[in-house]
């Protein structure tokens, strides 16, 4: 793919996207239409930016990675080999994305999370900064629940509400037909023994 003109910094290409002229793009990288990848940003081989993508500054995208339409990649942030970033998800900047991970479309990632190897995080969902991701717990009585620690202590988030482990023992088990979100907070508790978070 050959872009046709510089202008303010940036290579402009004939499909409308926009490639600082001081990232690096790995051979048979595949770039959408009206995608932006910022100054010092690299796209590994063979790697596929998103129509409508943005890619911040000094943003690192591994080799066979596919970034989703409309995905915003923060300043920073790494994403692994093979790891696929669904369409219009958030990774904040200086989050780190493992190799082969996948994370759904409209899922936001916060600023320096860390997501590891093969994980996988579900449409929609929210993990926030500082955050690392340890498992998805799936999806039950209308939220995805997931796993993470922040300092040491472990967190379930479910919708836009995160609790600690006692906390959500306390908040489900009062509320009738919980039964699997119940199953999913012993599961969690078992979890963070493995994991060593309390």
């Amino acid at each position: 793919m050959d872009y046709f003109k510089i202008e303010g910094g940036f290579k402009l290409y004939r499909n409308g996207a926009r490639v600082s002229i001081y990232a690096e793009i790995g051979s048979g990288a595949k770039i959408g239409s009206d995608a932006e990848i910022g100054s010092d940003a690299e796209i590994g081989s063979d790697a596929e930016i998103g129509n409508y993508a943005k890619i911040g500054s000094g943003a690192k995208i591994g080799s066979y990675a596919k970034i989703g339409s409309g995905a915003k990649i923060g300043s920073g942030a790494e994403i692994g080999s093979g790891a696929k970033i669904g369409s219009y998800a958030k990774i904040g900047s200086d989050a780190e994305i493992g190799n082969y991970a996948e994370i759904g479309s409209g899922a936001e990632i916060g600023s320096d999370a860390e997501i590891g190897n093969y994980a996988k995080i579900g449409s929609g969902a929210e993990i926030g900064s500082d955050a690392k991701f340890l498992f998805d717990l799936g999806y039950a009585e209308g939220y995805r629940k997931v796993l993470c620690s922040v300092k040491g202590t472990a967190y379930i988030g479910a919708g836009c509400r995160w609790f600690t482990l006692a906390e959500a023992r306390a908040h489900w088990s009062v509320m009738p037909n919980r039964t699997v979100t119940m199953l999913l907070v012993e599961l969690a508790e078992r979890l963070a023994v493995h994991y060593k978070v309390k």
